[in-house]
């Protein structure tokens, strides 16, 4: 019958359903999950759990339940894995909250471009090569310049650097960790883009 786990607290271990059908109207608003157990042996039971939650909502058409025991399932699968193998499943925890949060990745990619903005901002200033149609060095424009700069080498697949910000991607060209840097953040920004619509779409059930 109808079940609700309203505010229930699970201190140990999430519950075991196994060979069992739960009613479509199971409620689990606000529940508090155990923390990933350490031990591996501890994880492997609680993740087995968890899939069996997962595989219950999945027949059910529940898609944010479904997803939500996924990201409990990949902490146990941490605690399995062990260090180093459970690097890759954390970055992508820490960053995207497992495919689920959109702000995550979107202060990730501000900071990506904030700190690109400083860097190029800064070696235009000290060495006084911002491209004169911009008004010279220390200038409004060249601070836009360099924020330019930095979006543009984040979404590097924009082509923002091949048309409008040309002239000042060449008066980079003598900055040595310029070339570094845009790399970096050329790597970065796609990948930091597609956790963000990678949330958009479990959150919204884009399928």
């Amino acid at each position: 019958g109808r079940t609700t786990f309203q505010e229930v607290e699970f201190a140990q271990a999430p519950p075991q359903f196994f060979n069992a059908a739960l009613h479509e109207d199971t409620i689990w608003f606000k529940v508090a999950w155990p923390l990933p157990p350490q031990d591996p042996l501890e994880a492997h039971s609680h993740r087995r759990s968890y899939e069996r939650l997962k595989l219950i909502m999945d027949t059910q058409k529940k898609s944010n339940d479904e997803i939500w025991f996924h990201r409990k399932e990949l902490e146990c699968r941490e605690a399995e894995d062990g260090f180093p193998h459970k690097i890759p499943s954390q970055i992508y925890g820490l960053v995207s909250g497992y495919g689920w949060s959109y702000l995550r990745p979107s202060i990730a990619l501000g900071i990506v471009i904030g700190l690109g903005w400083l860097w190029i901002g800064f070696w235009f200033a000290v060495s006084g090569t911002c491209p004169e149609a911009l008004g010279g060095p220390m200038t409004g424009d060249c601070i836009w310049s360099s924020l330019g700069v930095s979006i543009s080498n984040t979404f590097g697949f924009l082509g923002l650097g091949r048309t409008v910000l040309s002239e000042e991607i060449k008066s980079l060209s003598d900055f040595g960790w310029f070339e570094i840097g845009a790399g970096l953040q050329f790597f970065l920004g796609p990948i930091l883009l597609f956790f963000f619509f990678l949330a958009l779409r479990n959150r919204y059930r884009m399928r």
